[in-house]
C-alpha cells in the first residue's frame, strides 16, 4: 500500500523522482469548526458536536510524512507473519476481500460499551493505559481490513507487557484534493480532544506500517518515534533527523507544537518540518526525536504488499510550493504558530464508532469522513431516481424520487436495496445492476456497476454541492447496454488526455520526455514553452488518427518517439523498452490557417544523447536535430455530443452571455447566473431556438462576448453571429405539490431576455418572467415555453428540471435518459471529473474559478 518515503531537503534526488500531486487547497482563518451528520444508530455520547473552538496552547513546529510507493510484488500471507501461537485464534478471521468486516460499521456503541468497563480492562487487575492512535486515510478499504485483522492479534500479544486500550480514530479524507497527511492527524487530534477522548498518547499512523511485538504505544514520556526500525530502511530510518513514520506524544505536546502544518498537499516535507517544530520547542532528544530502545521499534510493510496501491500521481507545483513551506521553517519563521491545530477548519461528513472488538481486544474504532472548511457536504440530500414501474410492475407509478438518506449506502449492494425498498418493491434489488451518476454543475455522467463499485463513493466526494446538483439515476440494464444507448443517442464526450513536454539539462545537451500531466513531473525538469498537448492513450474512432509509439531509454531519462509501432530495441546507441502508444490528430495541410498550432517531432542518434524531442513548431531540425514528422490536437470541448451545458451570466455593463463553453460564461468578469442542459439533435415536435453572439468590440478578444436567445431559424440580428440551435426537452410533469422535494425534481426556472437601450439584451433568471406575478408559469404548465414579446421580455425560456434531464424526451426510438452526457475520460483519477479535463472544461479561467 501507500507508504510514506521519509526524505529531507538534502534528499532532494528522491523527492524529486517520487512526488504526488493533485490541487492545493489551504484552510484559512482560526479556530475548529465541527459539523457533523449523525446517524439512526449512532449514540449521542460520542458524537462530535456540529461547532467547537479548540484552543491551542503555545505552539511550536514539527510536521511528517509518509507516502505512496509502489507495490514491491512481496506477499506474505497473515498466518506466515504472526507468530506461531496466533494461527489457530487468527484462523476465523475476515480474508482481505472487499466484503470483509462491512458488518462491523453500522452502529454507534454507548459510553457503558466502552473498554474502560469492559471484561478486558479487569482481566490483568491493572489499571490500562488509554492510547489515541489517527490513521490519515483515503481509497483503503482492504488495508483497512487487514490493518483490523492484524491489530486484534497485536493487542492481545502487548497485553503481555502493558495493558492498552485503544481508541484508533480512521480519519477519511473525503474529497479528491491531495491528500494531506499533516491535516488529517490535526483533525484526529481534535475530535478526539472534542470527544473527550482523554489518552496517555496520541499515535499518528499510517496503515501500511504495522508493528512488530515488543513496540510500546503508550510510552511517550516525550515526543518519540516508534517507527526507529523499519524494513525497507534495513531496521533503521531513512535519515538521522527524520521525524516521520509512526510517532507518538502527549496531548500536551502536540498542543505545544500546535500540531502539523495543514499546508503541505501531496508528497514531500511534512515529517522534516515536523523536525523542525519539535527543535523550537526544545522537545528533540539530543540532535533528534527520542527513539525506542534497539529491538522496541520495528515495523514492517509485508504484511500490507500482497494488496493493490493507489496509482501515484506526481504534481511539481504541489512538491515546490512544499519546499518553500520547508524552508520558511528552516529559515526561522514563525508560520508553526499559526498554522496547525489553531487555524485547523473541517466538516465532518460521516462519524460512525464501531466497538465490536471492545470487549475482547480493547479496541475501538471512529471511521470518520471529512472535509476542509465548513461548507456544508450533505450526501445525504443527493437525490435518487428509481424506474419503479419498470423495476416494480405496472401498478406502480413510472419513477421514483427520494432523497439518498442515512446511513448513505457506499457500497453498491445497499444502494441497490435503498433503491428497491423506495420503489416499493424490496425483492426486486438484484435487478438494478447499474446506476448513472450525474454532476449537473456539468451535467456528466459516468456509471458504476459490479465492474466499477467505487464509482458512487469517489461520485459523492467529488462532486461539490451534493445537496444541490448529485443525481444518482438507477437502472436495470447491464453497463455495457446503458453506454450502448447513449452512444446510439449521440451524447458521449470522449475528451483526450493532456500532456506536457519536458526538458532535463545535465549535460551539453538537454534530453526530453512528455509526461500525462498538467506540469513536468520533478523540479529538475523544465516545461518547454507552449509544448503542451492532447492525444489518447487508446485508439480512437477516428480514420485520419496518427498512431505513434514511444518508449523509454534503459540508461537515460529521454524518449523514442515515432510513427506506427516499433519503438522498441536498438536505436542510437541505446536500448528502448516498455513501447507504449498515442493516438493524435494529423496536422492540418500547409497553408491552412490552423498549420501554426502543429507539433513536431525531430530524433537525435548522435552528436548527444540519444532521444526525440517534441516542440512547439512546424520544424524541428537543429543542431544535430532531424526533424521527422507533425502531427496537431483533437478538438477538446463537447462538440462530439448532442446533448450540451448551456451557461448563462452578465457582463459588467448588463448585458447578456450564453454560451456552451463554460470558460467563455467566466471569462472577461462575467457574473455566473446558471446554467442548464439542452439537446441540439433535431425533434420536430419540439419548439427551437438559436443562440447568437457578437463581439462586444472588434478589437477584444473572442471571449468577450454579448448574446441572446431568439425563436425561430436564421432569426439573429444583423452582424450578430448564429452559434447554436437546441430545443429543450420535457417529460416530467410540473409538481404537483408544493413539497420542498418536488419542488426540487421537478420545479423549473426561467430565464428572461429583455432589450436594452442602445442595443443588446440583457438577461435574467427567476421563478417567473411576468412583471410581479406567476401568469406564464399558470398559462403555460403544458407547453414548456413561452415567447412574451411584451415591453418587459423579448424571450422567456422555462429552464428544464432535474426529473426533465433524467426523464427527458429523446429522439424517435431512443430509450429515455435525459440529455446528460456520458464522460469516459481517456485517464483514471481519484476524483468524479480528472483535473485534466477540468483544464478543458474551465479553459484558462479554471485558477480563478477554483479560488
Amino acid at each position: 500500500m501507500a507508504r510514506r518515503a521519509k526524505t529531507c531537503l538534502c534528499c532532494s534526488t528522491r523527492l524529486l523522482r517520487q512526488m504526488l500531486f493533485v490541487s492545493a487547497f489551504v484552510a484559512s482563518g482560526l479556530g475548529i469548526f465541527f459539523s457533523l451528520r449523525e446517524t439512526s444508530a449512532r449514540s449521542a455520547e460520542n458524537v462530535i458536536p456540529r461547532s467547537g473552538d479548540l484552543a491551542a496552547s503555545a505552539p511550536d513546529q514539527r510536521l511528517l510524512l509518509l507516502l505512496e510507493e509502489e507495490d514491491d510484488g512481496e506477499q506474505e500471507r497473515p498466518s506466515e507473519l504472526l507468530p506461531q501461537q496466533q494461527v489457530q485464534e487468527q484462523q476465523a478471521l475476515p480474508s482481505a476481500g472487499a466484503e470483509s468486516g462491512q458488518a462491523d460499521t453500522t452502529t454507534l456503541p454507548h459510553r457503558s460499551q466502552r473498554p474502560e468497563n469492559s471484561k478486558l480492562a479487569g482481566q490483568t487487575g491493572r489499571n490500562p493505559s488509554r492510547v489515541v492512535v489517527v490513521i490519515p486515510f483515503r481509497d483503503r478499504e482492504p488495508h483497512l481490513v487487514k490493518f483490523r485483522e492484524y491489530w486484534r492479534w497485536f493487542a492481545n500479544i502487548s497485553r503481555q507487557h502493558v495493558d492498552v486500550v485503544w481508541d484508533i480514530l480512521v480519519i477519511e479524507q473525503f474529497d479528491s484534493l491531495l491528500f494531506s497527511r499533516g491535516w488529517l492527524f490535526n483533525v484526529g487530534f481534535a475530535a478526539a480532544m472534542k470527544q473527550g477522548i482523554k489518552a496517555k498518547c496520541y499515535v499518528i499512523q499510517d496503515i501500511d506500517y504495522l508493528p512488530d511485538k515488543g513496540v510500546d504505544y503508550s510510552d511517550c514520556p516525550k515526543p518519540t518515534q516508534l517507527s526507529s526500525e523499519i524494513d525497507r530502511y534495513k531496521w533503521s530510518v531513512p535519515y538521522p533527523n527524520s521525524a516521520g513514520g509512526i510517532v507518538a506524544m502527549s496531548s500536551s505536546d502536540w498542543r505545544s507544537i500546535n500540531g502539523f502544518s495543514n499546508q503541505y498537499l501531496g508528497w514531500g516535507g511534512e515529517d522534516d518540518e515536523l523536525h523542525h517544530r519539535l527543535r523550537l520547542a526544545k522537545l528533540l532528544t539530543g540532535p533528534h526525536i527520542r527513539r525506542p530502545s534497539k529491538g522496541h521499534g520495528r515495523f514492517s510493510g509485508k504484511f500490507m504488499h500482497s494488496m493493490n496501491h493507489t496509482k501515484r500521481i506526481g504534481d511539481n507545483q504541489a512538491y515546490a510550493r512544499n519546499v518553500a513551506l520547508l524552508r520558511q521553517i528552516e529559515t526561522g519563521s514563525g508560520r508553526w504558530k499559526t498554522d496547525g491545530l489553531s487555524d485547523l477548519k473541517f466538516h465532518v461528513v460521516e462519524n460512525i464508532a464501531d466497538a465490536s472488538d471492545s470487549d475482547v481486544h480493547g479496541i475501538t474504532y471512529h471511521l470518520m469522513k471529512v472535509r476542509r472548511g465548513v461548507k456544508e457536504h450533505d450526501v445525504s440530500k443527493a437525490l435518487l431516481a428509481i424506474p419503479s414501474r419498470e423495476l416494480c410492475g405496472a401498478a406502480s407509478a413510472e419513477w421514483t424520487w427520494v432523497e439518498l438518506g442515512q446511513p448513505v449506502p457506499w457500497d453498491l449492494a445497499e444502494l441497490r436495496r435503498r433503491a428497491a425498498k423506495a420503489a416499493g418493491c424490496d425483492a426486486e434489488a438484484s435487478k438494478l445492476r447499474t446506476f448513472i451518476v450525474a454532476d449537473l454543475e456539468w451535467n456528466l455522467a459516468k456509471l458504476s456497476s459490479d465492474q466499477n463499485p467505487r464509482g458512487v463513493h469517489s461520485f459523492l466526494r467529488s462532486v461539490s454541492a451534493p445537496q444541490s446538483s448529485a443525481l444518482i439515476v438507477a437502472d436495470l440494464r447491464t453497463e455495457a447496454e446503458v453506454e450502448l444507448s447513449f452512444l446510439r443517442r449521440g451524447s458521449v464526450w470522449a475528451p483526450p488526455s493532456t500532456f506536457s513536454v519536458c526538458s532535463l539539462h545535465t549535460g551539453k545537451e538537454p534530453q526530453y520526455h512528455f509526461f500525462k500531466k498538467r506540469s513536468c513531473a520533478g523540479g529538475v525538469w523544465k516545461e518547454v514553452p507552449k509544448a503542451v498537448f492532447t492525444a489518447y492513450t487508446k485508439p480512437v474512432q477516428s480514420n485520419d488518427a496518427l498512431k505513434l509509439c514511444y518508449a523509454s531509454s534503459k540508461k537515460h531519462e529521454a524518449q523514442r518517439i515515432r510513427k506506427g509501432s516499433g519503438c522498441e530495441g536498438d536505436w542510437g546507441g541505446l536500448k528502448w523498452v516498455k513501447e507504449r502508444n498515442l493516438y493524435v490528430a494529423p496536422p492540418a495541410e500547409q497553408g491552412a490557417p490552423n498549420r501554426k498550432d502543429a507539433l513536431c517531432v525531430g530524433s537525435r542518434a548522435k552528436d548527444g544523447p540519444s532521444g526525440s524531442k517534441i516542440l512547439k513548431s512546424e520544424d524541428c531540425s537543429s543542431n544535430g536535430w532531424s526533424h521527422d514528422f507533425v502531427f496537431g490536437e483533437f478538438v477538446t470541448h463537447r462538440l462530439s455530443s448532442k446533448a450540451k451545458l448551456i451557461c448563462f451570466a452578465t457582463l459588467p455593463d448588463g448585458r447578456a452571455r450564453i454560451s456552451d463553453l463554460p470558460s467563455r460564461c467566466r471569462a472577461n468578469k462575467a457574473k455566473l447566473l446558471g446554467q442548464f442542459a439542452v439537446w441540439t439533435g433535431e425533434v420536430a415536435s419540439l419548439d427551437s431556438f438559436t443562440l447568437c453572439s457578437r463581439l462586444r468590440s472588434p478589437h477584444e478578444d473572442k471571449d468577450d462576448r454579448e448574446s441572446m436567445l431568439c425563436s425561430s431559424p436564421g432569426c439573429c440580428p444583423e452582424a450578430w453571429r448564429q452559434d447554436l440551435r437546441f430545443v429543450l426537452l420535457r417529460a416530467a410533469q410540473a409538481p404537483e405539490t408544493a413539497t420542498a422535494l418536488s419542488q426540487r425534481v421537478r420545479g423549473r426556472s426561467w430565464l428572461c431576455f429583455s432589450p436594452m437601450s442602445g442595443g443588446g439584451f440583457s438577461i435574467r433568471a427567476g421563478s417567473s418572467c411576468s412583471d410581479g406575478s406567476n401568469k406564464n408559469n399558470k398559462n403555460n404548465k403544458n407547453n414548456k415555453n413561452n415567447n412574451n414579446n411584451n415591453n418587459n421580455n423579448m424571450l422567456a425560456l422555462e429552464v428544464p428540471s432535474v426529473a426533465d434531464l433524467a426523464t427527458g424526451i429523446l429522439p424517435a426510438g431512443e430509450e429515455t435518459l435525459g440529455v446528460l452526457t456520458l464522460l469516459q475520460e481517456d485517464s483514471s483519477c481519484q476524483s468524479f471529473i480528472c483535473p485534466e479535463v477540468l483544464d478543458l472544461l474551465y479553459g484558462k479561467h479554471r485558477a480563478a474559478v477554483e479560488k
